[in-house]
């Protein structure tokens, strides 16, 4: 037998041989001897050592090796059935097992691989072997644990970046100082696709009289796009003797987004000024879904336009300025286009007539009382389409008491 074997190996020897922890499972004494030896000469130091089924399982939960090289025929408890209970342990579910048996026949090898484990060894051992798949096997476990620490670390991160990103949504405080200030109560639905998304929407204070609301929806989802949301946030809420003239402040937002994002990337948006002394909303869009004015007493509704060019995709346009009464009893849908082109179970989307009819049913069924008109949506929408919905979505609805 070799006294040491030489191989060329894809990570750190000194991490392989100095920190990996292997168990070896084998009731023969002399037989678990001559495993441990080989893998002392190649270097191995952390090596654990059972005599049956039940210690390997007890000892794998206690040291959570990163390698278990079992026997299959064992007192107490098998080498297939430790392996079954190893598979069924959470914290020692994923640790690579290498099967050694006498046994050749192919039924053995199909019972060894369904139980759970990951390769297979012959008796009588060959040194040389057992270091190559051992090492095959711990080199992957490594690389496999490295990707489940960078998951982790990504996901904490994400986390991380979604709690910042609700930072740029309105407080609750400030939807209920606009229901008191200004009589128009505000509902609002925000869904990621991922833990980070491309829309956002928000209130700004202009006067006593006077606010404005908007709502962006950036192309792609993701973390490229909230980070766009937050260049666009900033900028918003920066001084502007613009923020009372729609049209003026969508044209210098979407010169200044030209100016910031890569070739390819827009963002489609609503900006209105709602002027509660004079009960009318003043707006501009840049490629948004349509918005819905719904008169709650008479049932009137009214599709305002959602056209313009799309924030960042062209510089130096000009963009439309319209003008819709917004009075007692009115209310405002403004909504990103994930809905109305998500799915339902039989592939099929909610048309722009389809959600009125639902939202003047819901309206007439509500006793005016806005928070139940877009319960009721909440319902229809989640028990239909929530399940598909593979983009980010806000909805909000504005209405003046």
């Amino acid at each position: 037998m070799d006294s040491e074997i030489n191989l060329h190996h894809r990570c750190d020897e000194s991490l392989l041989y100095g920190e990996s922890k292997i168990l070896v499972v084998e009731d023969d004494q002399f037989g678990r001897a001559m495993i441990v030896g080989v893998l002392q000469r190649q270097g191995f130091v952390h090596i654990i050592e059972a005599g049956d089924g039940q210690q390997a399982f007890d000892l794998a939960k206690e040291h959570e090796p990163d390698l278990i090289i079992m026997d299959i025929e064992m007192p107490v408890i098998n080498g297939y059935e430790c392996t079954r209970l190893i598979r069924k342990h959470p914290k020692i579910s994923l640790t690579p097992i290498l099967v050694q048996t006498g046994l050749s026949a192919s039924d053995d090898k199909v019972e060894a691989f369904e139980s759970g484990a990951d390769d297979f060894l012959v008796k009588p051992i060959d040194a040389r072997e057992l270091i190559l798949r051992v090492t095959v096997h711990l080199e992957r476990e490594w690389m496999y644990k490295n990707i489940r620490d960078f998951g982790a670390r990504l996901q904490d991160e994400l986390n991380m970046a979604r709690k910042t990103q609700q930072v740029l949504l309105p407080t609750e405080k400030q939807i209920g100082d606009c229901a008191q200030s200004y009589g128009v109560h505000i509902n609002q639905l925000v869904k990621t696709s991922s833990e980070v998304g491309g829309d956002f929407w928000g209130i700004k204070v202009l006067s006593d009289t006077k606010f404005a609301v908007y709502l962006v929806d950036f192309s792609g989802h993701g973390v490229y796009a909230a980070l766009n949301t937050f260049r666009l946030h900033t900028i918003i809420h920066q001084e502007s003797d613009l923020h009372e003239n729609p049209s003026a402040y969508m044209a210098h937002l979407n010169n200044t987004m030209c100016e910031l994002l890569p070739c390819g990337q827009f963002a489609t948006m609503f900006y209105g000024v709602i002027d509660c002394d004079k009960g009318v909303l003043e707006f501009s869009t840049a490629a948004c879904p349509p918005p819905l004015m719904f008169n709650c007493v008479t049932g009137d509704v009214e599709r305002l336009l959602g056209d313009g060019f799309p924030l960042g995709a062209q510089s130096g346009v000009g963009y439309d300025q319209r003008v819709v009464d917004f009075g007692s009893k009115h209310m405002l849908l403004l909504y990103s286009d994930a809905l109305i082109e998500t799915p339902d179970e039989k592939s099929e989307f909610i048309s722009i007539n389809d959600l009125i009819e639902k939202m003047k049913e819901y309206i007439a069924g509500a006793e005016d009382e806005p928070a139940k008109i877009f319960d009721k949506f909440l319902n229809f929408f989640n028990d239909n389409y929530a399940p598909r919905l593979k983009d980010d979505l806000t909805v909000n609805t504005y209405y003046r008491a």
